[in-house]
């Protein structure tokens, strides 16, 4: 009964902590799909890393954080680096 208890307070206090997904797609200037693209998050204003990943072979992302305060930088080789 204690297990169960400790479990479901964990949960609840689980659940207050508001969770953000970021998703887009990245594309190229043709408006083509970007694969393998790195994407992260930088916290502001020490530009720290939060979280990263890479597109997908349609350019897609979803990056989840619970932090405030971010910074996107999306970079791949032979492209300028993308602020936002």
């Amino acid at each position: 009964m204690r297990q169960i208890l400790f479990f479901l307070l964990c949960l609840c206090a689980a659940s207050i902590l508001p969770a953000q997904t970021y998703t887009g797609k990245v594309t190229d200037e043709k408006n083509q799909p970007l694969p393998y693209a790195n994407v992260v998050l930088l916290s502001l204003p020490d530009s720290a890393f939060v979280t990263g990943t890479v597109s997908d072979e349609s350019g897609a992302f979803a990056l989840k954080t619970n932090r405030d305060n971010l910074l996107l930088r999306i970079s791949s080789i032979g492209y300028a680096t993308l602020y936002n």
